[in-house]
């Protein structure tokens, strides 16, 4: 899933989180520079970018994360990474929350674009359709 919405967005990373069965959120698709570190970390429902876009079910495009009180910045502690900008649009189908996808640091020195947190949520649509049907 995060290399599909990659496709789509050149980015310098990204991520696939699922929902546990505890409500957690855990890494299970990663791309970028050590991002292989997160994969299986779980954060808690109401951590970083990620647990704000699946717990409210909203995209978000956040231009600098550094000024976002919802960056959760150990994971860039964790990995080296620095994380500059998110865009992060929820796993939901029929009122069922799977998780988001979540892409980091626009390539191309543009920044993430509105055009673009939509093709993301629709990757995350396809998915969560995909989902629900298992």
């Amino acid at each position: 899933p995060a290399e599909l919405a990659a496709e789509r967005v050149p980015c310098e990373a990204g991520s696939a989180l699922q929902r546990t069965d505890r409500g957690s959120l855990r890494f299970v698709s990663v791309l970028g520079p050590d991002s292989g570190k997160l994969l299986g970390v779980e954060l808690a429902a109401d951590e970083g970018i990620a647990g704000f876009c699946a717990r409210q079910r909203v995209g978000l495009l956040v231009r600098d994360a550094a000024e976002d009180a919802r960056h959760y910045r150990l994971l860039d502690q964790r990995t080296g990474f620095r994380t500059r900008e998110v865009l992060c649009a929820p796993v939901v189908a029929g009122g069922v929350i799977y998780g988001c996808i979540e892409l980091l640091n626009a390539r191309g020195g543009r920044g993430f674009s509105g055009e673009q947190l939509a093709a993301v949520a629709a990757v995350a649509e396809g998915l969560a359709e995909q989902l629900a049907a298992l």
